[in-house]
């Protein structure tokens, strides 16, 4: 099932207290990636992904009711991909004394403290996902774009 503009399924709700950190490839020509997270790691989150470099801000979207706040982060290059994943690694180290739900699609991972092998493993995922929607939409875009003349026919 998806809510709003979602186009991933959605896990069942963590327990309560439980930090949530929720990965949204998003599909489109927008190059824009959808970081869900709690509110409680929103503005530690905004404020990480803009110091080390990331176009990233507050998102919304009308008609999605959900306790999680939307960072909307630009993923331009790889580069854009280790610098999410260098904010994700500290986000969770910082909060490593608190259980955290990493959400990706329908797949989630619970874990008390910080997991490298978790974020990384959740990273390669959410890129992989990111270039096959991303190139999923240019495909689209190809069959939909009219053909255009041979300029060296005539």
């Amino acid at each position: 099932m998806t809510h709003g503009h979602d186009s991933l399924s959605q896990p069942p709700a963590p327990e309560p207290g439980v930090l949530r950190l929720r990965i949204d490839p998003t599909f489109g020509d927008t190059g824009q990636l959808k970081l869900r997270v709690s509110p409680e790691l929103a503005q530690h989150t905004l404020e990480q992904l803009r110091a080390d470099g990331a176009e990233a801000s507050i998102g919304a979207e009308f008609g999605l009711a959900t306790d999680l706040v939307i960072l909307a982060v630009m993923m331009k290059d790889n580069g854009a991909w280790m610098t999410l994943r260098t904010v994700i690694e500290a986000v969770a180290t910082r909060n490593k004394d608190k259980r955290i739900r990493f959400e990706l699609g329908d797949s989630t991972v619970e874990m008390d403290g910080y997991s490298a092998n978790t974020v990384e493993r959740l990273m390669d995922d959410a890129h992989r996902q990111f270039d096959e929607r991303a190139q999923k939409w240019e495909e689209m875009q190809r069959r939909l774009r009219p053909s255009q003349p041979d300029d060296d026919a005539s």
